[in-house]
């Protein structure tokens, strides 16, 4: 019976192979039990579970031998890769907080360290500063003479010159006070600038030097040289104020009258200009106002008494603050002077047609008065009868 058993399992093998072969060759069928019909009819019934068992072992065991292989399928694709919803940081990369930005690095014992570098000064405070200083020094510093603007003797050596000139140059630039400084300040610092400029022209060799030792030796030389200087000077401020009056900007107007006549106190035009620049730019309703126009105005007519035009302006501000009479007095006094003077005579017959109108109304008025009493006594004499 066990070789008959044994011719079985190789007739099973066989019918195995021909359904693997017959199944398509992309799929491997599960290994199956024989059924009771598949077993030789020979077997006696004692045998049979033990045939059975050899046939499920043999059943169970692959076949690689024998299976053909499939055949190579088209390339699939790529399947997408699908990242996590929360990924994890690394801890090597971690942003650093706040904190850690501004906590200072730490440092082994030991190790060199570089010093912190100092904050700057404040730049509004100190030039703040220095722009006070300069402007009260200023008046004081044009007076001086070269020597004493540049601080040396006049026996200097030319580097001590040389090193004094370019300290107050770099100190008294104009470009150092453009961010704390007005356009008239900084007119100012120019002026400084520009004097430095002129002390060391003349200092900065030997013969330049004794030429102006030899100015400095003749007071009256230098003092009419000072004088001529700021003569022009004044004039430039005057052109620069009475350009800025006819373009209506009275407030620059006045900032250059005021210098002009801080440089040339004893030109009448500088304060009869500084007055009509005041009446202008600020009116007569303020009382400090109204008492730096009349002193200007005054001042300019006490320099130059004959002229007409200063005597229409002081009429003009009478007007301006209601005082008829005075404005009159002006007027006439300036028609004197210049009988041709159109403008002192059209404010005169301006103003005595005012006058011969309002007399003529006042007469209407006590007219029609009058003759309303009169009426009202006829009606009651009437009422009487």
């Amino acid at each position: 019976m066990e070789a008959s058993a044994a011719a079985a399992a190789p007739a099973s093998g066989g019918d195995r192979e021909s359904r693997f072969r017959e199944a398509p060759t992309d799929r491997v069928d599960t290994p199956r039990s024989p059924s009771p019909a598949e077993i030789p009819p020979h077997l006696s019934a004692p045998a049979r579970p033990a045939a059975l068992a050899q046939i499920a072992t043999a059943e169970a065991k692959p076949a690689a031998a024998v299976i053909t292989p499939a055949a190579p399928s088209a390339p699939q694709a790529a399947k997408p890769v699908v990242l996590p919803l929360h990924p994890a940081k690394p801890a090597a990369t971690a942003t650093p907080t706040a904190a850690s930005a501004v906590a200072p690095a730490a440092t082994t014992p030991g190790a060199e360290t570089k010093p912190a570098a100092p904050e700057p000064a404040k730049a509004p405070d100190s030039m703040e500063a220095a722009r006070t200083e300069l402007l009260a020094q200023h008046a004081e510093l044009m007076k001086r003479n070269w020597f004493e603007l540049l601080g040396v003797k006049q026996d200097a050596p030319l580097d001590e010159i040389k090193s004094a000139y370019f300290k107050l140059a770099k100190q008294y630039h104009p470009d150092r006070f453009l961010s704390v400084m007005k356009e008239d300040e900084l007119s100012k610092v120019r002026e400084l600038a520009s004097r430095l400029n002129q002390a060391f022209q003349d200092l900065r060799t030997d013969a330049s030097r004794q030429e102006y030792l030899k100015k400095l030796a003749d007071p009256e030389r230098e003092k009419k040289r000072l004088e001529a200087s700021a003569t022009i000077e004044a004039m430039i401020d005057h052109e620069k104020g009475r350009l800025a009056f006819k373009q209506a900007n009275f407030e620059v107007a006045i900032q250059h009258f005021q210098r002009a006549i801080a440089l040339h106190a004893t030109e009448a035009e500088y304060h009869f200009l500084l007055a009509q620049s005041l009446q202008r730019a600020r009116g007569v309703e303020n009382s400090a106002n109204r008492q730096a126009i009349e002193a200007s105005l005054r001042k300019a007519v006490d320099l130059q008494p004959n002229n007409a035009t200063y005597r229409i302006g002081v009429g003009h501000y009478w007007k301006a603050r209601g005082d008829v009479d005075k404005a009159l007095s002006y007027y006439r006094a300036a028609l004197k002077l210049d009988p041709k003077s159109h403008e002192a005579l059209r404010e005169i017959r301006l103003f005595e047609s005012r006058k011969e109108k309002e007399r003529e109304e006042r007469k209407n008025a006590s007219s029609s008065r009058r003759s309303g009493l009169g009426f009202a006594a006829e009606k009651l004499r009437f009422g009487a009868r």
